[in-house]
């Protein structure tokens, strides 16, 4: 049976996807050799649309390539406060933008599961909070090349550190801050308030 290309291009996604998936959620770490066979037999696809989606991997600076072999990126320090500079920058003029968003219900629901996950301990909770509200305000930027960016940076980030950098203790009142500013559309107070947000972790990684 022959594959139309409207196929297999809808295949090539869904590896694509399927790869920065088990990077984000650290399946594969930072580090990791990436086998080629034995993700290929995992997902029951073949080696084609698998390098596809390894070579868009690597322009997205997820993927690097060394004698042949491919592996998850490592950030070194320097690295990693460059990226959250730049986050900083593109998330505050994100969280500006979205200030004027009517719509506020995932805001109340991603408020009370920042909440419950703190009163419960659960950080893998808080995390996977976390990456929808980031994430949920990059879509809603009703521009595609800020939204883009604003993703791919914060991907960046979140994939290649695995685990949280500062206690969610600390870091929750903050997340509540700027949910409160979007909610009361007060686009300036939200953009000042994102930008430290990041720069206080910006400043926990260089201590480290």
């Amino acid at each position: 049976m022959r594959i139309s290309k409207i196929e297999k291009k809808t295949l090539d996604i869904l590896v694509y996807e399927k790869l920065k998936e088990m990077i984000l959620k650290g399946i594969l770490k930072p580090g990791d050799q990436i086998i080629q066979e034995q993700i290929a037999k995992e997902m029951g696809v073949s080696r084609t649309p698998l390098r596809r989606a390894l070579s868009q991997l690597e322009k997205e600076y997820l993927v690097r390539e060394e004698n042949g072999r491919l592996y998850v990126r490592e950030l070194t320090r320097e690295e990693l406060v460059i990226i959250f500079e730049i986050r900083a920058l593109l998330e505050g003029l994100t969280a500006r933008l979205t200030a004027k968003d009517p719509d506020i219900e995932w805001l109340n629901e991603i408020e009370s599961r920042y909440k419950s996950s703190v009163e419960k301990g659960d950080y893998t909770e808080y995390r996977n909070t976390d990456i929808e509200f980031h994430t949920g305000l990059a879509k809603r930027v009703r521009n595609h090349i800020l939204s883009q960016a604003t993703n791919n940076f914060w991907l960046l980030s979140v994939c290649l550190f695995q685990g949280l950098l500062r206690d969610p203790k600390e870091t929750l009142p903050e997340h509540l801050g700027i949910i409160e500013a979007l909610k009361e559309k007060d686009s300036k107070k939200a953009e000042e308030l994102m930008r430290e947000h990041i720069r206080r972790t910006i400043r926990k990684i260089e201590s480290l």
